[in-house]
């Protein structure tokens, strides 16, 4: 027996299964060999197979870890099949919804077959891997899809081939044939386990090709192909993989030698005809210069005159062009006014519109009660006599104009056209529309856009995420909805797709080098930065100025704060631990959105108490039901051909679902049909397999949910009581009650809110019980029906909404307090101070006025503007304390968290402290941060073009938009505007006083929060506009310059030589976020 039958024996892999398996790393490579292969497999080989229903077998599936994550991730019935027993019962202990098989195909065993055999990284450890392959293919009736290694020059030791273009055959037997390949480099993946590429291989037998339909593109080679691979590593293979391919090789090169120097000659010919056609030219170009030269004389001379003509006539209209732009200055004012009018009247129609929308909901669910129904003789009863006044007026106006006939005529005609009644009309239904092309900005809107970053694609089974979603866009918002499912492209990007003609609600898909599946690791720098680049590009299609975002997997964190969002929250809907199977690294990035979110979102009261670990600002915003969709009987219900009373049960069939209390039910009501739909991804009709009153239908889409509903006679909840079901609201209950069905559920937390409304057990017994009793109760007084459907239309998804946009608003606002120090220049104070309420919404701000003795009438001002406005603090200094001595003054008075400390020479833009805060927030490395500007001596100066106030906000935010939660660090920040956290100023203290009038005290101040251990930081999404040393012109040139060469000497006492500011020449490399 050689090395390799050894490593190929029972004995050889049980052993690693019960020594080293888990330490080597094992089980984490099958998880990632599943990865890759499911992310590499084309879609039709996906669809067919759960169409279809067919059965898959992972064969060599070692401990299950590759096997489970392939049922989950692709729903599929996967049995894991393995010639080592230890392997086989670590795999039974550690999935067991999952299916294993303790047998070896080898040695040919008598076993039905499997439509698909599936096998990752084994049989390279094989000398004849392809004998191998005969034999395991006879256990597959339709493909077999092997995960290889690829061109691997420095084998494992435990492999004994080395797979490569002249090694895999096209058809490696009569009854099978390659119908697609791809390579992928799996270096390149985070995290990795192999450091190179695999390959997979989907052979097919040839009638399923057929019945596919298979295209070119269906086929085709993705990942990384050959021509990636280095010439070396070409060379390497020949060496590796036998003289028979060294030999194919060398035949390949001598072709290409001979192709090479034919396409040589060739292309000398080329050469010789270019040459001569070249000198044609030149001497044709000769004499057509002669002809245009007269004809170009001519022309001159004519647009001489012209000239002179049209000169006379530019003074006019630069005269009409001065007084045009002076009429255009003095309309701006008015503009603004006006559409500052129509935005507060357009948010006015929003929020009618909305209310409307809620009343006539609830006016339905009104009108479709029972109570309502049973009242209508009283309500007709107290009509009776404002009617017989009408019809007695009339018959006397009959009488007066015609009398008794026209009495009679009248009377006939009446009562048939008042005892017909309107048909009724139904709205049509509007199907989702295809990709919208890509468009300008659009205009500004009042409310802001909602970005909802999902956990699930649109169009997958409808739930939570969608159906807030959808309300959000009803309430007037723009609501764009980004998938899970990305587009595989090197290049940043995106698409849309309209999902509602009559509401602004989108899907967008972004593009993603690999298309990462957001459940297996969280996104790497390199993905976050094409995002972060795609949604660049969405914002500047979309005009989006302010958005909500709402953040459903933890995944998107990165991507959402960077958003600078008026509110980022965090919607968490279930405890994630409690699936057992999420990467730890996911898990870690969950608690940093939680602790992060500026609402935390829980949808149970379990949650709830979670959440409050690692968040003060958490709202309970539970799920709801779309009553319209089930408060209705379909035309057309599900319908027992036996006639049985039905148990019924919709949603998924997961790992949380009690397969054994559903067996308890089926076995305990024989005469009853237990009906059950959804789709099983735990094998549970495995389990009730024995009980023929079980019936399982699969998915079925969300529209058709009703059909099924009102066939239940009662519903049930059967979950298993574990940590992921404490914390679950389930929508299934408000559906349930909405059609009035009554519900038997198992005693979770969230059931106490239902009351009565829902019948609870905590045994199997008690359950059973329950629905013995139910079901004897039938039928349902009119009351009680009455009763479940009215709890259901009071708790919609329109009121979820309302409740969400409640605690959005009802947050705590970070406290900034604006220290602006003045030095006369009134005009420019007021221009700053109006930017400063304009634009400071999304903070608690307030302003701490100090005046160092203005004489030009700024006190007069200042004390009649501040006595109007409850956030100022004014302090009017009788001499001027300085620079350093006024803004300590403001600074002992704030009182905010954030202190800002701004000249009265600048204008701030929007978003401008809301932004600053979050960097200190999210980076708290930075002890004091700036913004960019358009006039200061150092790197936070950027190049603009506007002339006027207005233009500058427009530019402003061109420039800030495409740097988003995007800061650097540099050396000194100016002190025209800079934010310290209160933190910072409790650790660095005043501003130092020793330079008088100013010059030199940023740098100072700068010095000492680095000496500090923080840094000093540019926000690159944040610009205010800075007139610059407006104050010290006042001072004159020669009086600054003494001022400047004494501080500079100070400071230089203090911290060594000074090293004047630069302005960046091109983007720093250094922007981080």
């Amino acid at each position: 027996m050689n090395d390799q039958d050894k490593i190929n024996s029972n004995p050889y892999w049980d052993h690693r299964f019960e020594t080293n398996w888990e330490d080597a790393g094992g089980r984490e490579q099958s998880r990632f060999f599943a990865r890759v292969a499911i992310e590499a497999m084309p879609q039709w080989l996906v669809h067919e197979v759960r169409r279809s229903k067919l059965s898959v077998c992972d064969w060599g599936c070692a401990q299950g870890d590759g096997t489970a994550a392939l049922e989950q991730m692709l729903s599929w019935d996967v049995t894991g099949v393995d010639f080592s027993g230890p392997a086989i019962e670590r795999a039974r202990q550690q999935y067991g919804n999952v299916k294993f098989s303790h047998e070896n195909f080898l040695e040919l065993p008598d076993r039905p077959k499997f439509d698909v055999l599936f096998s990752s990284n084994t049989l390279e450890h094989f000398e004849s891997p392809w004998s191998v392959f005969d034999k395991i293919a006879n256990y597959a009736s339709k493909f077999v899809v092997l995960l290889l290694p690829y061109r691997e020059f420095e084998r494992h030791p435990e492999h004994d081939v080395t797979f490569d273009t002249v090694n895999i055959p096209l058809v490696p037997h009569g009854d099978w044939v390659l119908a697609h390949h791809a390579v992928i480099n799996t270096s390149v993946m985070e995290p990795t386990y192999w450091r190179g590429y695999q390959v997979l291989l989907i052979y097919a037998r040839p009638p399923q090709l057929a019945a596919q339909s298979i295209m070119l593109v269906d086929v085709a080679h993705v990942g990384a192909d050959a021509s990636n691979v280095k010439p070396q590593d070409q060379l390497a293979t020949a060496d590796t993989v036998g003289a028979e391919g060294a030999t194919a090789l060398k035949q390949e090169l001598a072709q290409a030698r001979s192709d090479l120097e034919s396409q040589k000659a060739h292309i000398a010919d080329i050469e010789g005809a270019v040459q001569h056609n070249s000198e044609r030219l030149d001497s044709l170009d000769s004499a057509q210069a002669i002809v245009e030269t007269s004809n170009e004389v001519a022309k001159l001379r004519d647009q001489l005159a012209a000239a002179r003509a049209a000169s006379e006539q530019m003074a006019a209209l630069q005269q009409e062009l001065t007084q045009a732009r002076s009429d255009l200055e003095s309309q701006k004012s008015h503009v603004a006014e006006v559409e500052s009018t129509s935005r507060r009247h357009a948010e006015r129609v929003h929020f009618l519109e909305y209310r409307e929308r809620t009343l006539m909901e609830e006016v339905d669910t009104l009108l479709g009660s029972r109570s309502w129904r049973l009242t209508a003789p009283l309500r007709a009863f107290r009509r009776v006599p404002g009617w017989l006044r009408r019809r007695q007026q009339d018959v006397k106006y009959a009488y007066a104009h015609g009398g008794l006939s026209n009495v009679a005529t009248r009377s006939l005609a009446y009562i048939p056209r008042h005892m017909k009644r309107a048909a009724s009309v139904s709205a049509p239904v509007v199907s989702a529309s295809k990709p919208l092309p890509l468009r300008g900005p659009r205009e500004q809107r009042l409310l802001p856009d909602v970005f909802v970053f999902g956990i699930i694609d649109w169009h997958f089974r409808i739930q939570r995420p969608q159906h807030l979603a959808r309300e959000f866009a009803r309430a007037g918002h723009r609501v764009y909805y980004f998938t899970n499912h990305f587009e595989d492209s090197k290049e940043p990007g995106f698409t849309v797709e309209r999902l509602d003609e009559s509401l602004p609600l989108y899907q967008v898909k972004l593009k993603v080098e690999g298309a990462p599946a957001i459940y297996f690791a969280a996104p790497t720098d390199r993905a976050i930065a094409q995002i972060m680049n795609g949604m660049m590009q969405f914002r500047d299609w979309s005009g989006t100025d302010r958005c909500l975002t709402l953040v459903q997997h933890a995944y998107w964190f990165e991507i959402a704060k960077r958003m600078q969002s008026q509110c980022l929250s965090y919607d968490c809907m279930d405890h994630h631990e409690g699936f057992g199977n999420v990467p730890q690294e996911l898990l870690d990035l969950e608690e940093r959105t939680m602790k992060r979110a500026d609402l935390l979102v829980a949808t149970s009261g379990w949650l709830e108490e979670h959440a409050h670990k690692y968040n003060r600002n958490v709202a309970v915003v539970r799920n709801a039901g779309q009553y319209s969709h089930f408060c209705d009987a379909p035309e057309e219900r599900f319908t027992d051909p036996r006639g049985r009373k039905i148990i019924g049960y919709y949603g998924a069939i997961a790992e949380w679902f009690d397969a054994d209390l559903v067996a308890r039910v089926a076995q305990a009501f024989p005469d009853a049909l237990v009906l059950l739909v959804g789709s099983d991804t735990a094998n549970v009709g495995a389990r009730l397999r024995e009980f023929s009153n079980v019936e399982m239908t699969g998915e079925v889409p969300y529209a058709r949910l009703p059909y099924y509903l009102y066939a239940f006679d009662v519903c049930i909840m059967p979950f298993k009581v574990i940590p992921l079901t404490l914390a679950t609201n389930p929508v299934k209950v408000y559906e349930y009650l909405a059609a009035g069905r009554p519900v038997v559920s198992v005693d979770l937390p969230e059931m106490a809110q239902f009351l009565d409304l829902v019948k609870v057990a905590d045994t199997h017994e008690g359950f059973v019980e329950e629905v013995r009793q139910t079901l004897s109760a039938l039928p349902d007084s009119a009351d009680t029906v009455d009763r479940r459907k009215s709890f259901a239309a009071s708790q919609t998804w329109a009121h979820r909404v309302h409740d969400f946009r409640d605690a959005i608003q009802a947050l705590p606002r970070p406290r900034v307090s604006a220290i602006v120090l003045t030095y006369n220049n009134l005009g420019l104070t007021k221009n700053c101070l109006d930017s400063l309420e304009k634009h400071s919404d999304d903070v608690d701000l307030e302003i701490v006025v100090v005046d160092n003795a203005s004489s030009d009438g700024s006190q007069e001002f200042l004390s009649s503007w501040a006595a109007s406005r409850s956030n100022v603090k004014l302090l009017l200094n009788s001499e001027n304390l300085g620079f350093a001595g006024g803004n300590n003054q403001g600074l002992a008075a704030a009182s905010g968290d954030y202190l800002v400390i701004l000249n009265n020479d600048t204008v701030v833009t929007r978003g401008w402290a809301w932004r600053m805060v979050n960097h200190l927030r999210d980076s708290p490395e930075i002890g004091l941060v700036g913004p960019l500007t358009n006039n200061i001596g150092n790197e936070a100066r950027v190049e603009t073009r506007y002339s006027t106030l207005t233009d500058m906000h427009v530019e402003a935010e061109q420039i800030t938009e495409r740097n988003l939660g995007a800061w650097f660090e540099f050396k000194t920040a100016a002190f025209f505007c800079a934010m310290l956290p209160r933190s910072t100023y409790e650790r660095c203290g005043p501003i130092s006083e020793d330079y008088g009038l100013g010059f030199f005290e940023d740098d100072d101040y700068c010095r000492r929060v680095q000496e500090a251990g923080l840094i000093v930081a540019c926000a690159e999404d944040v610009f205010v506009h800075h007139h610059l040393s407006a104050s010290f012109d006042k001072l004159g040139a020669e009086r600054k310059r003494a001022l400047f060469e004494k501080n500079r000497a100070i400071y230089e006492a203090k911290w060594g030589k000074w090293t004047p500011h630069q302005y960046r020449i091109t983007n720093t490399s250094d922007k981080k976020a």
